[in-house]
């Protein structure tokens, strides 16, 4: 009899400690987060596998995911269009060239093409990998860059982050206008940058990014605009470098198709004293229309689009090439740090340098 009381009261022990455990074990987001979590998911911003396990440390594969989905959702409400972004849809536009043997997600397409993302070699992306905080500060900034400006104020990111100083190279800049653009924070004085990013700090981010981020429009490697609506702009994208295809002159004129009006509708600005005449074909007002994307007006690009002649253009991050035999436009993309902005001034580079175009003789 002893026995089995002594049996009963070890029995019921257990079941009370394991209900007590079940009671405070962490089942969502924490406390700091929560608003934002909620808040993010009723906008669409997050992933279902995202939706638990908030503490966790989120993985390259993960935040991809996230991003993307954030990003789509963010250009598909501040863009005013009727016509909205997919991956499907942006994946008709856009040709990836790159190969990752140990992932094929199409979210990972999307990522590597807006540049957010890139492998950890030519080869691999190691989707499982969990990113520092210092990566996922890069991935924001590479992604948000062309129309949210860019922040040159190291000396005073010293005195709030106490490891600053151990902050890869590389990194610092995104570190810095990830803080100054209020997207990422440190705590106690200290960035943390080789600390995990876990998936309800990505979250609350992300729900940063879709509040805040000045980014309307989709970017391809942070120097080509793409619209949802010009469904007759194909882009072929790879780690260097962003093509336009040779639009297809029969479409518009059976289909009809926005790109036309808008591109004739520039072209007419720059025209304004009836210098050049008609727009003279429509790949000739691409190159122009593009071209003013960029915050520049330069009467040599249009001249050449008159004379059906390509044109070399070096904006010091980059090489602008019109009318080649392959494509109407060529961006070849140049190993610089830092970023390009077209925001409160064209720059790019850091240290800052000012964006002054010349003609590639």
């Amino acid at each position: 009899m002893k026995k089995l009381i002594t049996l009963i009261i070890s029995v019921s022990a257990v079941f009370t400690a394991t209900t007590a455990f079940a009671a405070t074990a962490v089942t969502g987001p924490s406390g700091w987060a929560k608003e934002a979590v909620t808040s993010a998911i009723s906008e669409g911003l997050v992933p279902t596998r995202l939706q638990s396990k908030y503490q966790s440390p989120i993985t390259r594969d993960e935040f991809a995911e996230l991003l993307v989905q954030t990003i789509l959702a963010k250009t598909n409400k501040d863009d005013g269009s009727d016509v909205s972004w997919t991956i499907d849809s942006f994946l008709e536009r856009v040709t990836v060239d790159v190969n990752f043997e140990d992932t094929d997600s199409d979210y990972i397409k999307v990522a590597f093409a807006i540049g957010a993302i890139n492998g950890v070699s030519d080869t691999m992306f190691s989707p499982n990998s969990q990113i520092t905080r210092q990566e996922a500060a890069t991935m924001l900034i590479n992604t948000v860059h062309y129309s949210s400006g860019t922040i040159y104020a190291q000396e005073g990111l010293k005195k709030i982050y106490s490891d600053y100083s151990k902050i890869a190279k590389w990194a610092q800049p995104a570190v810095e206008n990830s803080y100054y653009l209020n997207l990422m924070e440190g705590a106690n004085g200290s960035f943390d940058y080789k600390g995990k990013f876990t998936r309800e700090q990505a979250i609350t981010t992300m729900k940063r990014i879709f509040d805040e981020a000045n980014y309307s429009i989709l970017t391809l490697k942070g120097v080509a605009t793409i619209r949802p609506y010009f469904t007759n702009t194909h882009f072929s994208v790879g780690k260097d470098y962003v093509n336009v295809d040779y639009a297809d002159d029969k479409y518009w004129e059976t289909y009809g198709d926005d790109m036309y009006v808008y591109v004739e509708e520039r072209w007419n600005e720059f025209n304004n004293s009836n210098v050049y005449g008609e727009m003279p074909s429509l790949d000739a007002g691409m190159t122009s229309y593009l071209f003013s994307s960029l915050q520049t007006d330069m009467p040599e690009v249009i001249k050449a689009a008159v004379d059906n002649k390509s044109i070399s253009v070096d904006f010091g991050y980059m090489t602008y090439t019109t009318l080649t035999k392959e494509h109407v436009i060529e961006m070849k993309l140049k190993p610089v740090s830092g970023y390009m902005t077209i925001l409160a001034g064209y720059t790019y580079g850091y240290p800052k340098k000012e964006v002054t175009p010349k003609v590639i003789k």
